[in-house]
């Protein structure tokens, strides 16, 4: 039989049928390869291929779904930013959605006690203050050695740090 031979599929046909599909691109238009959409609540994930194209092919159930973007390097694209509004997807549906990433600024973040060990599971807030409106990331937790790893937009205004975890006392940096 044809069992040992493979079986090739165009990438547009599988992606032509798929309830969700699009495509991630830098802000002058090249593909982001590697970028992780996320469709929440059910949690599924995809990966951009090298053309930036991505596909869910199926959706198991009608309702109003997020969409997040993250990949290394980009400011993540969040399910609150008003420019990336929420779907109404079926298993019958046909959507197709461009997301434009931003290069940003990767750093680490590291909340530790003043005796220098790392503080695991704090709650971290990053955000600019700018015409008494605050914007930044969503709020992230450090891992176990004290960490988040983050990637910003670049801007002209400074970033302030939040870190509070019960028991210690909250710290601020910029």
């Amino acid at each position: 039989g044809n069992a040992g031979l493979p079986q090739w599929k165009s990438e547009s046909d599988t992606s032509a049928r798929a309830p969700l599909a699009g495509r991630v691109l830098d802000e002058i238009g090249d593909p982001v390869a590697n970028a992780v959409v996320r469709l929440i609540p059910s949690g599924t994930a995809v990966k951009t291929d090298v053309q930036g194209n991505y596909a869910f092919k199926s959706i198991r159930k009608l309702g109003e779904y997020a969409i997040s973007v993250t990949a290394p390097g980009f400011v993540s694209i969040g399910t609150d930013d008003v420019k990336n509004p929420r779907l109404q997807l079926s298993p019958d549906s046909q959507a197709r959605r461009t997301f434009v990433m931003e290069r940003g600024v990767s750093f680490t973040v590291t909340v530790t006690d003043r005796t220098g060990r790392p503080i695991p599971k704090a709650f971290i807030d990053v955000f600019i203050q700018q015409d008494n409106q605050f914007s930044g990331p969503p709020v992230t937790m450090s891992d176990l050695k004290g960490q988040v790893h983050l990637t910003l937009a670049v801007s002209k205004m400074p970033y302030q740090v939040d870190a509070q975890r019960a028991k210690f006392v909250p710290s601020h940096t910029t």
